[in-house]
């Protein structure tokens, strides 16, 4: 295997620029779609969980 070394160059103000959008959205009604989203996925990960009687590494709930 070669070992090459990586570099990264990024213009400070484009960053900064693009991290103060994303913080601008880190308000409760910027974030409530993310939210709304994961929900759903915890949701339908418990009901098939319950339905399939697993747990965490697949094991069954009365391992």
């Amino acid at each position: 295997m070669v070992n090459l070394p990586i570099s990264i160059v990024y213009d400070d103000k484009t960053v900064l620029g693009v991290l103060s959008r994303i913080a601008a959205n880190f308000t409760p009604a910027g974030m409530r779609p993310a939210m709304k989203v994961i929900g759903e996925e915890l949701a339908e990960s418990t009901r098939k969980r319950f339905a399939t009687a697993t747990g965490q590494g697949n094991r069954t709930f009365m391992s």
